[in-house]
């Protein structure tokens, strides 16, 4: 069975109809009913009670869980995919809610919780989603056969959050350049510009040499910062000199790029 369109799952959850989302076969290999909250009917709700069988959540950013003041449900998350859930409230006419999400989305998390945040959002209603796992009659969860029957015989549009991920690739411009420089160094002058990216707020840099727009066979090297490498030569690694070589040999082309990626010790951090 052939997925739905990304876009046409997310024109019924403007609509305020449920949709399908399954995660990777190697992941979960579950399926979750996701609607936009904004929308949510007590028909929708019926049918996730009745037909879904699952625990019934309320996805939202994290920016949302803390203004409403939602603590996480533990300080030692064990779950294996790391869902974030919160303390459990009482529903409420203007705040239900149940678990957070990670910043990004599906970028972060290739999860149900971030799909059902981001599609309502880019079917133009609030970020915040309702999900129900998907069981079967007899308590098991539904896998990727027993989920297109579902889908097929409720007539449910029926996507993953792959889809979801490569539709917000290729929609979305998820970094921005906010500085530009000149910045002359020992390997010659180079022009700096400094970059933000939307998901995680860290500020990376591009260090080019010459025109290289529109160029064929540019030289460029992404660089993942390392402290103790790049800046005090550490001899446990050879981050510096692989940093030292590249700038040495963009400049002797006169042409080529170094991406400076934040992301200490390709994302472990400092002290690890």
């Amino acid at each position: 069975m052939p997925f739905d369109s990304i876009e046409a799952a997310i024109e019924d959850v403007r609509k305020g109809k449920i949709v399908i989302i399954a995660d990777d076969e190697d992941r979960e290999n579950e399926g979750d009913l996701v609607c936009a909250a904004s929308l949510i009917s007590a028909e929708n709700v019926n049918f996730m009670t009745q037909y879904g069988r699952g625990l019934i959540c309320v996805a939202l950013t994290p920016n949302r869980t803390e203004s409403l003041g939602l603590a996480l449900m533990t300080d030692r998350n064990s779950d294996p995919q790391g869902t974030a859930f919160t303390v459990s409230v009482d529903a409420h006419e203007k705040f239900g809610v149940t678990t957070g999400i990670r910043p990004g989305g599906v970028l972060r998390r290739v999860g149900q919780t971030e799909a059902a945040v981001d599609i309502a959002r880019l079917a133009g209603l609030p970020p915040v989603g309702v999900i129900c796992e998907i069981l079967n009659p007899d308590g098991t969860m539904a896998r990727r056969p027993e989920l297109e029957r579902y889908a097929k015989k409720h007539d449910l549009k029926f996507i993953t959050v792959a889809q979801l991920v490569r539709y917000r690739l290729a929609k979305e411009r998820l970094v921005s350049r906010i500085a530009d420089a000149q910045l002359p160094t020992r390997f010659g002058e180079f022009r700096v510009i400094g970059y933000r990216s939307s998901m995680d707020d860290r500020e990376h840099v591009a260090l080019i040499k010459g025109d290289i727009e529109g160029k064929d066979n540019v030289l460029v090297r992404m660089h993942a910062e390392c402290l103790t490498g790049d800046v005090f030569g550490s001899l446990r690694c050879d981050c510096g000199e692989q940093l030292s070589v590249a700038l040495e040999r963009i400049a002797k082309e006169d042409a080529g790029a170094v991406v400076y990626l934040k992301q200490e010790g390709r994302g472990i951090g400092l002290h690890n």
